[in-house]
């Protein structure tokens, strides 16, 4: 019984790190991911990955990578296991009028 499980989880480790390199080629935008995407990363599993999209959701678009520590249960370190992975695109949403009086956009 005890190989059966250390098989099955030998398949699995494989599979997530055959996953994670894909992941590496095409990085994770923390602006659009989702649960499941977040998932692939290193260190970050179900709970924590609602946690990133629920921050997200409650507080609008991510301003860089580094906001993620903003997210109860990450830090520093689990930042710079994740930061190859990921991207924060520019929201239309953060772009903020810097002269709001001629309705211009800040570039």
């Amino acid at each position: 019984m005890f190989i059966a499980t250390l098989v099955v989880y030998q398949k699995y480790s494989v599979a997530r790190e055959e996953i994670q390199s894909v992941v590496i080629d095409q990085q994770i935008d923390i602006n659009i991911a989702t649960t499941e995407s977040f998932e692939l990363l290193p260190s970050i599993g179900p709970e924590m990955s609602i946690r990133i999209v629920n921050h997200r959701q409650q507080n609008g678009p991510f301003r860089s990578v580094d906001d993620l520590t903003n997210v109860k249960g990450i830090g520093w370190i689990t930042l710079e296991k994740i930061r190859p992975f990921l991207r924060c695109s520019e929201s239309k949403q953060l772009r903020v009028a810097s002269h709001p009086e001629r309705g211009e956009a800040a570039p």
